[in-house]
């Protein structure tokens, strides 16, 4: 339970005219205690937020706590996992600072002090707001940090002056930046969704417990993923404290842009305020903070909070907490995909690892000093109150005289302080890492990663009224370095965390966590997982960047229009890294080595389509597909015989398997580029495998061991739903979601009026399976609508006309000519051929205010030859009101009955800004035009009767001699009736007003006569 006092949060033409006259999770209580009070309610904007990414919900607050709750309540918790889920894992979190100021702090020299800001008793937090949260699943904060400028690198525009918007960046010029990739150096996020805020401990008017303020300011980003597998599960934290005492600019020369101001201000402020209130004079070079630790702590309340336990395994720096006898509570959500074999369907565990510490030395961290539990009282080691307790406990210099309470194990050398394993209570934990010094303007980091995992089974099954799963033998938790002690048997929570085994690859006796056997997507597997993308420094494919979307209520409907993602034109970063053979030795930059990560068929720039989804709670986990959209003509270039690999092709094989590769694939050979390849077009099933996941068989064929399907295989699935296949069917950058549009199956029938519904548009890339997922998407953040009839006095009219030219004239005469039986001759010409079609994507009225037109112009064609396989050629010029585009379209014919088709889209016109406003959107936002062509087969242009004498399939009779679908300058489509022809070698004159066959006779006798358009 809780105390009161923490608180969370062609030639054709269209014209156009129109006349106009987040739920958050549902959560589960908590108990506070009688006669505490709670922080006043904030009401500042963006003092509250929360990261939602992947499958975590962690709320957050700019005075620095996380996994807090986001509606800012005093007793209830913040971190939910899955997202959209009522299971509450954690209460709240945060950093706590302490330590001893120098002599040169002047009135203050050798003072203890500190700052909580996050504090489990909650009655003596200390931080305070610099700069608002941040987050970059927010289209109008990912715009404001990183204003769109294609030309830039890292597409963030450098004329950008706003010292908040340079600093949220991703670090670029400071020690800082060394956590992160060159590549995500200076982006606006360097995952799918970072967030970002400032806070510090200079207030001189928040001193409960302390006699004054330490003098720092936190910067926190917090960062996550949905791939690759486990990181769905990990959000990180990278926490970087700045010694914000002295006056003087240039100790701050160190500090990035953006950063370097906001520090030099906070500077400022805090001598002003603090001689103000205190009555003193500060030093104005500041002072140096020495013997400081860092501290993570958590209050981890995994479902019921009175029920915990918490320990620690150390060679992994991970403190977690669970529910002692792993309950299936009521009102939980077990989802399979997590919780299904070899895991169980229980309450779960959450996890804090430590990443990296602060440096003692230039390249020297301070590593974890110290694990502890603390309790909710109770006589346990108590949640420390004041700032020099806490540094007693984060130091590990705890004294009874001082009523701190005692130790279970010997700081010093165990590096844990204190564990509770006799009866499951209100556990909470914190770990700390010092002592270090930091001089006036010095900054130091920490980085940690919140892990939520599955158990893995058995279930222990002993009921939640018994003490069940305890920490188990403290000496094992001790020797957790040490195989001997694992040699005598493994606590069970060790087990169901993941623990399999060790090989001490070494022999030194000292196990690290890369020598330990773990069950995939455990937690101690998915410790892993953060340890490789802490370790890479972040860099991982990027998924695209989320599209900016806006909704339409209508009656029954609801219409999406989005804008294109911004990695169209910025492509995946890591491209820069898989396109190079070669990189940079680490340990002598002058020498190139060859490069693991080198992967010739990742493709640049990937991003296929784009999907709507529809749910009714705002909870990925809950939307359901409506419609997919890819590029017709995107491609990859197979370098290996990967991607739709055929028993016959395996060229990385030691004895080589190449007998049905497409072409001669060159050598494998590391550091040299391979240089031959096929190139595929991304349409179908797309099957990719691996170098090293095939092996030959005695047959001399190749067998595929693990292969990935694009879309239903990667990590970017549309769960609920399936993902068609890749379908080429053009991207129209609008959907309206109503009855009677196309949707995939599977989906949910149309909305319905006076019902709320949350929708989402991500991008979704294809690319290679070596280097990650086949298919990523971008997160899937949603926006809130509800459809309604419009009011009864309400006019909005439009009218959309379609319509074809024909040298300067209106071809409005469809009525199709007869045939005279016994003459051949038609009553009249033929009208406009139909073989070409232009429209709108989608005819949103509501957002077009003028009269307008789009017109595809028919320059020039050259005709070509089906069985010869020479295209015919059609220049055409696309016309909008803002532009022209010259457009050649291929098409070879078929050279029997089939239809060839070619779809092209474009920018056809924008919203009124007035109107698209109403609704979320702007001018900038688009409606596509999608112009369309159908060309017949030979049988039907150049070989009269082929279809009749070879009894083509396809037709209206069954017999070969009628035909249904588009003119091609020779009959219209949809007859009136079906013509039948018993004999199909043969075909009578035919007399049917809506269509006409030209066939041959037995006697090869023309019985027909077409005219040309």
């Amino acid at each position: 339970m809780h105390s009161l006092f923490r608180k969370r949060g062609v030639l054709l033409i269209g014209l156009l005219a129109l006349v106009l006259a987040a739920v958050t999770p549902t959560l589960a209580s908590a108990k506070p205690e009688p006669g505490v009070r709670g922080r006043g309610f904030r009401l500042f904007s963006r003092t509250l937020g929360a990261l939602t990414v992947n499958r975590v919900y962690c709320g957050l607050t700019a005075t620095g706590e996380v996994c807090v709750d986001s509606t800012n309540s005093s007793n209830i918790g913040g971190g939910y996992w899955p997202k959209g889920t009522a299971d509450q894992y954690v209460f709240n979190s945060g950093l706590q600072l302490a330590g001893v100021l120098g002599a040169d702090a002047g009135p203050w020299a050798n003072d203890t002090t500190g700052a909580f800001f996050f504090d489990a008793r909650g009655d003596q937090q200390h931080g305070e707001q610099v700069q608002p949260i941040f987050n970059n699943s927010n289209p109008a904060d990912a715009a404001f940090i990183c204003p769109p400028d294609p030309q830039q690198p890292k597409g963030c525009s450098l004329a950008t002056t706003d010292i908040a918007a340079l600093a949220a960046r991703v670090p670029l010029g400071d020690n800082q930046a060394a956590l992160f990739d060159p590549l995500l150096q200076g982006r606006g996020s360097a995952s799918q969704g970072d967030v970002w805020w400032l806070a510090w401990d200079g207030n001189p008017g928040l001193l409960s417990g302390r006699k004054h303020p330490l003098g720092l300011v936190v910067e926190t980003r917090g960062m996550g993923w949905n791939f690759p597998s486990g990181n769905e599960d990990i959000v990180y934290f990278v926490y970087t404290f700045y010694n914000v005492t002295s006056l003087n600019p240039a100790d701050y020369a160190g500090v990035r842009p953006g950063m370097r101001d906001i520090l030099i201000q906070q500077a400022n402020t805090f001598q002003q305020r603090n001689e103000a209130t205190f009555g003193i004079s500060l030093p104005d070079a500041g002072y140096t903070i020495t013997n400081m630790f860092a501290n993570f702590g958590a209050d981890m309340d995994v479902g019921d909070a009175g029920v915990n336990y918490a320990s620690v395994n150390l060679p992994f720096n991970l403190g977690y907490t669970y529910e002692h006898s792993f309950s299936r509570f009521a009102g939980w959500d077990f989802d399979p995909a997590i919780f299904s074999a070899p895991f169980f369907s229980g309450t779960g565990f959450v996890g804090v690892k430590y990443l990296k510490s602060p440096e003692i030395a230039p390249g020297v961290e301070a590593g974890l000093t110290l694990f502890s539990n603390t309790t909710n009282g109770g006589g346990d080691l108590n949640d420390p109150r004041g700032v020099t307790q806490l540094y007693r406990y984060i130091s590990g210099t705890l004294s009874p005289t001082f009523g701190d309470g005692q130790c279970n194990f010997t700081p010093a050398t165990d590096k844990i302080c204190f564990i509770r394993a006799t009866s499951p209570t209100d556990m909470r934990f914190f770990q700390s890492s010092g002592p270090l010094t930091l001089g006036p303007g010095e900054y130091g980091s920490i980085v940690v990663a919140y892990i939520f995992a599955a158990p893995v089974g058995p279930n222990p099954g002993c009921g939640s009224s018994a003490n069940c799963v305890t920490p188990g033998n403290f000496n094992i938790i001790k020797g957790m370095a040490n195989p001997a002690v694992i040699n005598a048997g493994v606590n069970r929570v060790d087990s169901i965390s993941g623990f399999r085994g060790f090989n001490d690859a070494n022999g030194d006796n000292v196990l690290t966590q890369e020598e330990f056997q773990v069950v995939p997507g455990s937690l101690l597997g998915k410790a892993l997982v953060a340890q490789a993308v802490f370790n890479s420094h972040f860099l991982l494919p990027f998924a695209p960047d989320a599209p900016a979307f806006f909704l339409i209520p209508g009656d029954n409907a609801v219409t999406v229009m989005w804008r294109p993602s911004p990695s169209e034109l910025n492509g995946d970063p890591f491209f820069a890294v898989s396109s190079q053979p070669l990189v940079p030795d680490p340990n002598d930059p002058s020498t190139l080595v060859p490069n693991v990560l080198y992967d010739p068929n990742y493709r640049q720039f990937d991003v296929e389509g784009y999907r709507v989804y529809r749910g009714r709670v705002d909870a990925p986990n809950a939307l359901r597909l409506l419609a997919q959209f890819d590029y017709a003509g995107t491609l990859i270039s197979d370098f290996a015989g990967q991607v739709n690999p055929t028993p016959q092709c395996a060229p990385e094989l030691t004895v080589p398997i190449v007998a049905g590769c497409p072409v001669v694939f060159g050598p494998f050979t590391p550091g040299v580029a391979r240089v031959d390849s096929v190139v595929i077009p991304l349409v179908g099933p797309i099957i990719q495998v691996k170098l090293g996941e095939r092996t030959a068989l005695q047959s001399g064929d190749a067998i595929v061991l693990i292969a990935d399907t694009a879309l239903t295989g990667g990590a970017g699935s549309c769960a609920p739903s399936a993902c068609p296949v890749l379908s080429d069917n053009g991207v129209p950058f609008v959907y309206n979601d109503a009855a009677g549009s196309a949707r995939v199956p599977g989906a949910p029938d149309a909305p319905r009026n006076n019902f709320r519904y949350f929708y989402t548009v991500t991008a979704f890339d294809v690319n290679s399976f070596q280097s990650g997922p086949t298919n990523l998407e971008s997160p899937r953040a949603t926006k809130a609508v509800t459809p309604v009839r419009s009011a009864s006095n309400f006019q909005n009219e439009a009218i959309l006309d379609a319509s074809v030219f024909g040298r300067g004239v209106k071809q409005s005469d469809q009525t199709v000519p007869s045939l005279d039986p016994s003459s051949g001759i038609f009553s009249k010409k033929m009208p406009a051929s139909n073989g070409w079609n232009l429209a709108l994507a989608a005819f949103v009225k509501q957002v077009i205010a003028a009269p307008g037109a789009i017109t595809v112009r028919l320059d020039s064609m050259v005709l070509g030859s089906a069985y010869d396989g020479i295209a015919n050629q059609y220049w055409t010029t696309v016309l909008t009101a803002t532009d022209s585009i010259v457009l050649q379209i291929p098409l070879v014919q078929e050279v029997d009955n089939t239809e060839k088709h070619f779809s092209f889209s474009f920018t056809a016109i924008s919203p009124d800004n007035a109107l698209a406003s109403r609704f979320g959107g702007d001018s900038t936002f688009t409606l596509a035009g999608k112009l369309d062509v159908t060309l017949e087969g030979n049988y039907y242009t150049n070989s009269f009767g082929r279809g009749c004498v070879n009894s083509a399939t396809g037709f209206s009779g069954g017999a070969g001699c009628d035909y249904n679908g588009a003119r091609w300058f020779d009959g219209p489509s949809s007859p009136t009736t079906n013509e039948t022809q018993a004999n199909p070698n043969a075909c009578a004159a035919q007399n049917n007003t809506t269509n006409f066959v030209t066939c041959y006779n037995n006697a090869g006798a023309l019985t027909g006569v077409t005219t040309l358009f």
